[in-house]
């Protein structure tokens, strides 16, 4: 194609919080996409949230439990002969190193909290909403270019995808991704 052709290409995806298949503490094998061989990255967009729901019956789950929670996001972009099979995780691997497009801390919101019911649900997202990085990473006509979506938690308490008393504390996430390419 010639230079200056853009291509948008989309991703979107979510892991409910129930018990039988909540989210991941951390994930690193979310592969966003496959870019064109030869391609410059320009853009990166992605909307995400995580959230834990709080779930049982009587009363006396934790309270406060999600203020030391540390979570964050990551976009890593690869650009090698073969795509690998997992990426680094963003707490882990923080440094640059890693080709980390996107690098952010979520910040804890309490959605709900209903103590007749009784229900919790609190949320981690970015302070800005959408994270939107403008980028120019090229590829060799021969590399493959691949962005992977990885997130990390570390939860103190350890009740995240446990369940504590007559609670379950079920992790779920649901994002929305845009990447903008140049062909080369």
């Amino acid at each position: 194609m010639a230079s200056g052709t853009h291509q948008w290409i989309r991703n979107g995806g979510f892991f409910l919080s129930n018990t039988g298949h909540p989210a991941p503490l951390t994930q690193n094998a979310e592969l966003l996409n496959t870019g064109p061989v030869g391609s410059s990255l320009l853009r990166v967009r992605l909307d995400f949230r995580m959230y834990v729901s709080v779930e049982g019956s009587g009363g006396g789950f934790a309270e406060h439990w999600w203020q030391d929670v540390l979570a964050q996001v990551g976009v890593w972009w690869d650009s090698s002969a073969a795509a690998p099979s997992t990426s680094p995780t963003p707490i882990t691997n923080p440094d640059p190193t890693p080709d980390w497009v996107i690098n952010n801390t979520l910040y804890p919101h309490m959605d709900v909290y209903d103590v007749a019911t009784p229900y919790e649900e609190v949320s981690w997202t970015s302070s800005t909403g959408t994270i939107d990085v403008f980028s120019k990473r090229r590829a060799s006509s021969t590399q493959v270019n691949t962005l992977w979506l990885a997130w990390e938690l570390n939860d103190p308490s350890s009740l995240i995808n446990t369940t504590s008393g007559a609670f379950f504390y079920g992790l779920g996430c649901w994002w929305w991704f845009n990447a903008l390419y140049e062909l080369h």
